[in-house]
C-alpha cells in the first residue's frame, strides 16, 4: 500500500468520488454535462491528492493538495447546482458535502490553503 492511500484525507476523498458517482448515474441523461464534469472535479481530488503526496514537498507538494482542494470546492458547487436544478433534494446531498467539507478543512490544513498569497 502506498503511503497517500493511508491517509484520512485521501480515504475521505475515495468515499466522495464513490458518492459522486452514484449521484451522476441517477442524474437525467439531459444533465450529462453536469453528471461529467462532478465526476471529472471528484476525481481530480483523489488525483491531485495522491501526486502531491507523491513530490518530495514544498510549493509543488503544496501546489498539488490547492488544486485538490479547488477540485472539492468545485464538486461542492456541482452538488449545489444539483440541486437548484431540481434534480435531488438538499437531504440527499447532505452526506456528499459533509465529505466535501471534511476533505477541504484538511487539505487547508496541509496545503496551508487560507487563500491568501505570501509576499
Amino acid at each position: 500500500m502506498f503511503e497517500f492511500q493511508q491517509l484520512h484525507v485521501y480515504q475521505r476523498a475515495l468515499s466522495f468520488l464513490s458518492f459522486s458517482s452514484r449521484l451522476s448515474l441517477s442524474l437525467p441523461r439531459s444533465s450529462f454535462g453536469l453528471a461529467d464534469h462532478l465526476r471529472r472535479a471528484a476525481l481530480s481530488v483523489q488525483l491531485n491528492i495522491a501526486e502531491g503526496m507523491g513530490r518530495p514537498g514544498g510549493e509543488e507538494r503544496t501546489n498539488f493538495l490547492r488544486i485538490a482542494r479547488g477540485s472539492a470546492m468545485e464538486c461542492a458547487a456541482a452538488l449545489d447546482a444539483v440541486e437548484a436544478m431540481g434534480f435531488a433534494p438538499g437531504k440527499e446531498l447532505q452526506a456528499g458535502r459533509e465529505l466535501l467539507l471534511e476533505v477541504v478543512r484538511m487539505l487547508t490544513v496541509m496545503g496551508n490553503c487560507t487563500g491568501r498569497r505570501k509576499g
